[in-house]
């Protein structure tokens, strides 16, 4: 009878991508959270017909999401360490 090898390795999940992509996407997708985030704000800030309640709640938005974009780059600085 013939042994069945299963193993979960990374690499196999992964199809044989280089694991340093994942974290160079992560930096990648982090710079363009942290730009256009920031443009929002101050799109939000200079126009006075967007200073509103709706505007202010997209303000929020966009600092949550600014915090994502900070979280990141140690989320691919883990995986590199790895």
């Amino acid at each position: 009878m013939h042994e069945i090898n299963i193993s979960c390795t990374e690499e196999h999940f992964l199809g044989g991508v280089p694991t340093i992509l994942f974290p160079l996407l992560d930096i990648i997708f982090s710079v363009l959270i942290l730009g256009g985030n920031f443009l929002v704000i101050l799109v939000i800030t200079k126009v006075p017909s967007l200073q509103n309640y709706d505007g202010y709640f997209i303000i929020q938005l966009s600092c949550a999401d600014i915090l994502v974009g900070l979280y990141l780059p140690v989320n691919a600085a883990s995986h590199i360490i790895r």
